[in-house]
């Protein structure tokens, strides 16, 4: 059984202020001896992403431009498939195939008037081509796409609603009209945790129904699902107010808030302590 090293060298461009980092070299080599056992110059300003695609321990390596994708076996380097594409995209999806999922690779585009793009990486194989009006701000942490894997649904953020897609088909399973600002699913008890643009708070059911609205004072996304203490399938959920507080809720009640005084930099780290208890580790920027 070999190990295997996947090193993408990126180079960082900077256009209308925006930092682009596109991959110049792809490289695998044998992490056991140090030996390359291939490598790729890139030179048409690819943005590199890699998973599992094909459950045999592998990355496949997935590349793309304003114009094309490809994807590479990761142990050759030779290319799977490969096919058109209508511009960059902002987001490239890559669901396990332990999920059993297919297609399992979404495209999504920062054109409104573009459709979300399903493929099928083994053979390059458009399946479907899903909504236009993507979200554009939200940030990556969260992702524009959420697959929800308890309910089998591909939950998608518009501009002015979310929805929940059967991954298979792209038909529509259900629709919510809102100005989503994040998106929480939780495995364990099958809620969806959804914040608005009006301050609130919704839980729905995996069917898309409303469990309850909570209404808070600020704008805020959600961070984490939190584990309850005292048992039960039914979660905490951590949301940011950015730059000014954190607060914690259940099932609909604010349990508490803290300020933070600074942006926090990255999904807060949940742990277990030796007695058993919940910690709450906060990464916030300098």
């Amino acid at each position: 059984c070999q190990t295997y090293l996947l090193t993408m060298v990126c180079e960082v461009q900077t256009n209308s202020n925006i930092q682009m980092n596109y991959v110049s070299e792809v490289v695998m080599a044998n992490a056991g001896t140090g030996k390359i056992l291939w490598h790729k110059s890139l030179h048409d300003h690819q943005q590199g992403y890699f998973g599992d695609l094909s459950s045999d321990g592998l990355p496949w390596i997935v590349l793309c431009n304003e114009r094309r994708w490809q994807v590479l076996n990761a142990e050759t380097g030779d290319q799977i498939s490969a096919g058109s594409l209508p511009g960059r995209p902002h987001y490239v999806g890559m669901f396990d195939a332990a999920t059993n999922i297919e297609p399992n690779l979404i495209f999504e585009f920062p054109d409104n008037s573009l459709p979300m793009l399903a493929v099928r990486p083994s053979d390059g194989s458009v399946i479907w081509q899903g909504p236009t009006n993507l979200c554009q701000t939200q940030p990556h942490e969260i992702s524009w796409s959420v697959f929800d894997a308890s309910a089998g649904s591909l939950l998608v953020t518009l501009n002015d609603s979310l929805m929940a897609l059967n991954p298979t088909t792209g038909k529509t399973i259900w629709r919510i009209e809102a100005q989503t600002t994040g998106v929480l699913a939780d495995e364990v008890s099958g809620n969806i945790y959804v914040t608005t643009d009006a301050g609130r708070l919704l839980c729905l059911n995996s069917n898309g129904a409303t469990n309850w609205t909570l209404r808070l004072r600020d704008k805020v996304t959600p961070l984490a699902i939190i584990p309850n203490e005292n048992g039960g399938g039914i979660s905490n959920v951590l949301l940011q107010a950015p730059a000014k507080m954190i607060s914690m809720v259940h099932w609909p009640r604010l349990l508490w808030s803290l300020p933070t005084g600074a942006p926090i930099q990255a999904a807060p780290l949940v742990t277990t302590n030796l007695n058993g208890n919940t910690e709450l580790i906060q990464l916030l920027s300098g």
